[in-house]
């Protein structure tokens, strides 16, 4: 009786961590599932940018703190400052004294970032 017991017990912690082990697969999904989630995070510019301010609609990303960069044309970064996000999908306004050109902005909060084109007219 002992016997079957114990085999019963190491058959089911068996399947239990056969259920629990890491594969190849489990590991795929999770970089799908984070690649999902940077595909799903966007920075949308609003009409209206000048020279010194421009308004940004937020989304995808996570409530808490994110990173607001600006970048020239060669990607040194001109300004950065941290913002807060309530819901995760908002609007922020960013201020910045640069002349006319185009430029980069960058929103990034851990492995999230998106970078958009920044035209001040």
């Amino acid at each position: 009786m002992k016997k079957i017991l114990l085999a019963a017990f190491v058959l089911v912690a068996k399947i239990a961590g056969a259920q629990t082990a890491p594969t190849p697969e489990s590991g795929q999904a999770l970089a799908n599932q984070r690649t999902a989630q940077v595909q799903k995070a966007a920075v949308t510019i609003l009409p209206g940018a000048s020279q010194n301010r421009a308004e940004l609609s937020v989304k995808g990303f996570k409530e808490g703190a994110v990173q607001v960069s600006i970048l020239s044309a060669d990607e040194k970064v001109l300004k950065q400052e941290q913002r807060f996000l309530i819901t995760g999908e908002e609007q922020l306004s960013t201020m910045y004294l640069l002349p006319k050109g185009i430029y980069f902005l960058l929103v990034a909060q851990n492995d999230i970032k998106v970078k958009q084109k920044l035209l001040v007219h």
